[in-house]
């Protein structure tokens, strides 16, 4: 818990990230479409980490980078936050459960 894990393994915070990157970045091409965006050239990496929770026992934090070439800055903001707001899976199941950072950059 909050280790590097086992030398050559995948551990259960790597899974999470992969999935709820793969996840937002498909939220994100539903809402660059719906407002005529061109995402293609998008990257969206997750990190996770777990550690100690005020409440005890052990929580999970979240810090997603979303790049989108092509798109100013101010605009790939919208589009990450309305994908993380209303659309991904993954922040909806999560929201309120962890803490979440996102970092966005245009280009």
């Amino acid at each position: 818990m909050g280790g590097p894990g086992l030398p050559n393994t995948t551990t259960s915070e790597h899974l999470f990230a992969a999935d709820y990157a793969a996840c937002f970045g498909g939220a994100l091409e539903f809402v660059a479409h719906q407002q005529k965006r061109n995402v293609s050239g998008a990257t969206v990496t997750c990190s996770t980490s777990v550690g100690p929770r005020e409440g005890g026992g052990f929580g999970i934090a979240v810090k997603m980078q979303v790049k989108v070439p092509g798109i100013p800055k101010s605009e790939v903001e919208g589009l990450a936050q309305e994908t993380h707001e209303k659309i991904c899976p993954y922040s909806h199941a999560t929201r309120g459960n962890i803490d979440f950072a996102l970092e966005v950059e245009g280009g």
